[in-house]
């Protein structure tokens, strides 16, 4: 029975942290309405079940008694007031409750057959336990009004957080928190034994305020993660990309990390007439924008500014030459400035229309350009082709046989096509893997 009483407030056993911020909110209400609800407290210890801010709340007024209720009741049943009159507090439950029904467990008959309390419920809530025990795991989380999967959902995260995490959440300001019992969940959840990817993860969301499903896509890119440099990648990036965006874009980096291929191929002599140059782009931006998917380099590359240095106004001849520079859609713009650079005029672009597309980000890329243009005016040989073309897509950053039967068609020999990786009738060559496609032209 009940008895409700007041109490010194230095009697009173409070072991339970609490909120300053919560604890002055208290002190401010009991200042101008005072004490609205009793502190229970257990009788036979005089510890405190439920009403710990409002004792710190009182004691910082300079109160020196509380009103409280006691109520009898046994070790075990100590520990079930505590969990039913934290389950009351939905900001501060898993914080303070794990503790307690790992308290309870300890008391049942169970600890010799499970572990922890963590797989004595589990168990019990997948019906793989003994009957008495589901009994008594359902009979608990009912005393406790919560639902076994809950339960079994705190105690999982319990277990599956670093000690320094789980000592964190119960330390952490109750109210207006970052850091709720969600994003523990999630974290546990998807880096479970990863003590320092979960303190990375949620130094993360504490500082760009993540939500749950947040946290989860970020973790989910973090277990892919090869390395420490990947890790790094990852976290600094927005949580507005996908996991594998987020794990292709740390590969990328990671590779523009290392030392970059350089081309050693002696550069072409002669003039020509007609030059077709696929040349190298960045490969940050042919892996992001034309080949999402492909993060292995299979081939040297360039800047921009090496671009723009090639000798095509050299290969040209002075008074009459066809270039056929093919771009990406990202380096579309600078395909003019390289134009500019090597002295030609630009007049059309050609439209490779593929049979697929990717999605990197947005629209599908189911097109390929090649810009036209002149140094001097050579005419065409054919007029009134059509300008776009289809063809299948084949392997990476070859060329389909259309777009060099319809050169052949407008523009005379010699013809020279620079970074080839195939060779083809009625064209010089350039590269450093001419023969890359041999096998594929064989068959």
């Amino acid at each position: 029975m009940r008895k409700y009483t007041m109490l010194p407030i230095d009697k009173l056993v409070s072991d339970v942290p609490v909120d300053p911020i919560h604890t002055k909110e208290l002190a401010d209400s009991i200042k101008s309405k005072g004490q609205l609800a009793p502190v229970i407290i257990r009788e036979e210890t005089r510890e405190v079940i439920d009403g710990f801010h409002r004792i710190a709340a009182m004691k910082e007024l300079g109160f020196n008694q509380v009103e409280c209720v006691l109520t009898p009741c046994d070790e075990e049943g100590f520990w079930d007031f505590r969990i039913v009159q934290a389950s009351l507090h939905k900001s501060v439950t898993f914080a303070r409750a794990v503790d307690w029904i790992d308290k309870v467990f300890q008391l049942s008959p169970w600890t010799t057959r499970y572990k922890n309390a963590y797989n004595l419920f589990a168990t019990a809530r997948q019906g793989s336990a003994p009957k008495k025990v589901v009994d008594w795991a359902e009979s608990k989380a009912k005393v406790w009004g919560l639902a076994i999967t809950t339960v079994e959902n705190w105690l999982y995260t319990k277990e599956s957080l670093a000690e320094d995490i789980l000592a964190q959440a119960k330390s952490l300001p109750l109210e207006g928190r970052d850091i709720t019992y969600s994003h523990y969940q999630a974290t546990a959840e998807t880096l479970p034994g990863r003590p320092k990817l979960q303190r990375q993860i949620l130094e993360k969301a504490r500082k760009e305020q993540l939500a749950p499903p947040q946290i989860r896509t970020v973790a989910q890119a973090l277990r892919r993660a090869e390395d420490e440099e990947e890790v790094q990648s990852i976290l600094k990036q927005p949580v507005s990309r996908t996991e594998d965006q987020m794990v292709r874009e740390a590969k990328i980096e990671k590779l523009l990390s290392q030392p970059r291929k350089q081309l050693y191929v002696p550069l072409p002599e002669g003039k020509y007439r007609a030059i077709v140059i696929d040349p190298p782009w960045p490969i940050e931006k042919i892996l992001r924008e034309v080949r999402p998917n492909q993060i292995d380099l299979d081939y040297p590359t360039m800047t921009i500014e090496e671009i723009e240095a090639l000798p095509v106004p050299e290969l040209a001849y002075e008074d009459g030459c066809h270039i056929y520079l093919w771009t990406t859609h990202k380096y579309l713009p600078r395909a003019f400035q390289v134009l500019d650079a090597w002295g030609a005029n630009y007049e059309c672009l050609l439209t490779w229309v593929k049979n697929v597309g990717i999605t990197p980000f947005s629209w599908m890329y189911s097109t390929e350009h090649c810009l036209f243009a002149r140094i001097g005016n050579l005419p065409l040989l054919k007029l009134g082709k059509r300008l776009d073309f289809q063809a299948k897509v084949r392997e990476h950053s070859r060329k389909p046989d259309e777009f060099y039967n319809l050169v052949k068609e407008v523009s005379p020999e010699p013809r020279i096509d620079m970074f080839s990786r195939e060779q083809r009738d009625g064209f010089a060559q350039y590269g450093n893997e001419l023969d890359r496609f041999k096998q594929a032209v064989i068959d």
